[in-house]
């Protein structure tokens, strides 16, 4: 008997209006920024800037020393101050990068552009590295990793459900960036040579489900599923 779907279901308000129709909001902070020198596992780093020195919104401040390579980019402009022990969400301190906020927030290129449409799926893997993307469950683990031997891979599927009370972050991004979201898609298909990508939306989003769609339909390959509204649609065995 399923707890999710059979009579002893349990029907969990989402709570969704009280910020659905809220647009995403860009926070600065008010003095410093406090950027973890972890890595998964890693905690031991190359420090790339001395201190005194001005940086930009994407300077290279850090690199791995050892496993995975993982490279660290400032997300504000301004003076770095040093290294200070701190609590950190693995729950012990850990050495932090200080950036004493200018509040121009003046931009450099990190690394040159790359045109996704005709670069190898090696390169475009390559770019996620060199971007620094790793995975936001707790673990950090480098995203770029799981592409580089996609063998056995049929589909990409997009989690999109937000099935959790409260959250409407997701469902936001896609209603403001859903151009850029079939973009990235389309980068990972091409990431694990497949042709095929399902993006997942719970039906209590209907005007996400249909300007995704909408959006979806210019891009080879990529389809908007409407799923049952039911907590945890959106864990990993649920959605597939």
């Amino acid at each position: 008997m399923s707890l999710f779907l059979g009579p002893m279901r349990q029907h969990i308000p989402g709570k969704k209006e009280l910020t659905e129709k809220s647009g995403l909001l860009h926070l600065m902070p008010k003095k410093e920024v406090y950027i973890p020198l972890v890595a998964g596992r890693t905690l031991d780093f190359d420090i790339l800037v001395q201190e005194g020195d001005t940086v930009s919104v994407g300077t290279k401040l850090a690199e791995t020393k050892s496993g995975f390579y993982v490279p660290i980019y400032s997300s504000v402009s301004g003076t770095y101050k040093g290294i200070v022990k701190r609590m950190h969400n693995s729950l012990r301190p850990q050495n932090h990068m200080v950036i004493e906020c200018d509040f121009k927030q003046t931009k450099v290129q990190s690394f040159a552009p790359l045109d996704w449409q005709s670069a190898t799926r090696e390169e475009c893997v390559d770019f996620v590295k060199n971007a620094g993307i790793v995975g936001l469950g707790g673990a950090g683990f480098p995203t770029y990793v799981k592409y580089m031997k996609p063998d056995g891979v049929d589909y990409v599927l997009i989690n999109a459900v937000e099935c959790e009370p409260y959250l409407t972050a997701d469902h936001q991004l896609m209603l403001e960036h859903a151009e850029e979201i079939m973009v990235g898609v389309s980068i990972l298909m091409k990431a694990v040579k497949v042709n095929k990508a399902f993006i997942g939306i719970e039906n209590n989003k209907p005007d996400a489900i249909e300007l995704m769609t909408k959006v979806a339909s210019s891009y080879a390959g990529i389809e908007v599923v409407p799923l049952k509204v039911k907590y945890p649609q959106g864990g990993e065995k649920q959605l597939i």
